[in-house]
């Protein structure tokens, strides 16, 4: 998803995940003339929909701070977010749309981008990194496929950056943990929503190909990796409460992820404070998708023509004496 107005829960969250949407658009655009294909992608808005006095009130609470920012939203009783998605629960009380967000199949993005940056003559090797370390003229990745010489290593290495962030003195506390995401996939028998709906618990993303993906837990479980009853119930009982159509939607499969999270929920992205010619871009949590076009030029920038600035503050390794 695409929607930094509702995973912005900081001011510092917030203006940078505002940032990374406005990056998509043109970023799409020099995807397109590389390689002559796009992701499916979507601007449909979104419709946060709420059951109770308490989150009509921390809606309006969301919408006087939209309307002072100037961005476009309406808020809606129950009957006029019904009007706009009649599937929508009787219990529903009061909704907030959002036409500006939308979203992006990440699957696709990333098997488009592996064939142009091929094209450009990019290469991949499929490996375990041991370790990265200056060499006095460039830096050194151990794989468990050789080692790899180079100007400069990024380290976007998701929930697995503690194990190659040595500059963490030794602190058993990481700089990054991973949260577990589940998230399924239905195909409802009838019509899929018009835009991606947030409710109490889930969200529901409608795919061009008529399926439905409703995400997502958000678990401590470690490196754990495995669907599970518990998480599944978690997801069908929450989107059949805010669309009951779904109970009889046919269930296609399930997906696990791990998020790489950080203490402030702020990625980390930038020079190291202690190897020489190491950058990190990690640490995205629950927007690495909505931040890739950001940080994609932002490393770009820092790697190839040292540029740095505010834009890279809030996201300094050196905070977590990386």
């Amino acid at each position: 998803m695409l929607a930094p107005y509702i995973e912005g829960h900081s001011a510092a969250l917030l203006d940078l995940t505002v940032r990374g949407l406005a990056e998509w658009d043109p970023f799409l655009a020099t995807l397109n003339t590389s390689a002559g294909v796009l992701p499916e992608y979507r601007r449909n808005g979104t419709l946060q929909a709420v059951f109770d006095q308490a989150g009509a009130d921390e809606l309006q609470s969301r919408s006087r701070l939209l309307e002072a920012a100037g961005v476009p939203h309406r808020s809606l009783c129950g009957d006029e977010a019904r009007g706009l998605e009649p599937a929508l629960s009787p219990e529903v009380r009061a909704a907030l749309e959002i036409p500006t967000h939308g979203y992006v199949s990440a699957a696709e993005l990333i098997e488009i981008l592996v064939d142009a940056s091929t094209n450009l003559s990019a290469s991949f090797l499929r490996a375990h990194v041991l370790d990265a370390e200056p060499t006095g003229t460039g830096v050194s990745v151990t794989t468990d496929a050789g080692r790899i010489e180079g100007d400069a290593v990024v380290l976007a290495t998701g929930s697995w950056t503690a194990d190659l962030a040595r500059g963490a003195d030794g602190s058993a506390r990481p700089p990054v943990r991973p949260v577990k995401g589940q998230l399924i996939q239905l195909r409802p028998q009838a019509l899929l929503p018009a835009r991606v709906l947030w409710g109490p618990g889930c969200y529901m993303v409608p795919r061009r190909d008529g399926s439905l993906l409703v995400g997502a837990t958000t678990e401590d479980a470690g490196f754990d990796e495995r669907p599970t009853v518990c998480g599944i119930r978690t997801l069908t009982t929450a989107a059949s409460k805010l669309v009951p159509a779904l109970n009889n939607a046919a269930f296609e499969g399930v997906r696990v992820g791990l998020r790489p999270a950080t203490e402030d929920e702020l990625p980390i992205v930038g020079p190291s404070a202690r190897l020489a010619r190491v950058f990190y871009a990690t640490g995205h949590y629950r927007n690495g998708v909505l931040l890739a076009p950001l940080t994609a030029r932002l490393v770009a920038d820092l790697v190839l023509n040292q540029r740095t600035g505010a834009d890279l503050e809030s996201m300094r390794p050196a905070r977590f004496r990386l």
